[in-house]
């Protein structure tokens, strides 16, 4: 599992489940966020990773256990991305690039790297957390954290090819600093 960041976080509380009428499937995790604490009942014959209504719910059962999409982190990089580190001329094919990406990534719902592979074939997957996405034709590359247990893709980097030659794929970091500013390396 991929370590959270500092103050968030998310964790079974077995106390939680005793008289609740919970079935022996079902369990309840709390999540502490930046916007508090989310309380989620999740089954665990669905893979654990989506929310499940109350089990008083009017729904019918399929709807009962719904698969959550991708929640990818953060959308505003790819943006900031864009904006300051892409030639002009260049930005707007760039962006509907990134944006169809986005829209993909985010309506997945991918258990494994298996599954993330049947979809994007030119996707490498450099271990069971990080994958690099080709974008515009393998012109830029998106470095992302997966975490398939409770669906969520951290966007690590993003650069062109060049940039991405230049970097260790299994340790680069997110870099806030990387996106605020114009480029100043490669010509780009």
């Amino acid at each position: 599992m991929t370590p959270t960041p500092e103050g968030v976080g998310c964790g079974a509380d077995p106390s939680k489940t005793k008289g609740q009428g919970l079935s022996s499937h079902q369990s309840i995790f709390t999540c502490t966020g930046e916007r508090g604490k989310v309380r989620l009942l999740l089954r665990k014959s669905c893979g654990g990773i989506g929310p499940y209504c109350p089990p008083k719910a009017l729904l019918p059962r399929w709807e009962q256990c719904m698969m959550v999409e991708v929640r990818v982190i953060a959308r505003g990089t790819l943006n900031r991305f864009v904006e300051n580190r892409v030639d002009r001329k260049l930005q707007k094919a760039v962006k509907a690039h990134l944006d169809a990406w986005y829209a993909e990534v985010e309506s997945a719902t991918w258990r494994n790297s298996a599954e993330l592979k049947e979809q994007y074939r030119s996707a490498s997957i450099v271990s069971a957390e990080r994958v690099v996405f080709n974008i515009k034709g393998n012109e830029f590359r998106v470095v992302v954290a997966i975490n398939y247990h409770y669906q969520v893709l951290l966007v690590k980097w993003l650069g062109t090819h060049r940039e991405y030659d230049k970097i260790d794929v299994q340790k680069v970091e997110y870099d806030k600093s990387r996106y605020t500013g114009p480029s100043h390396s490669d010509g780009e």
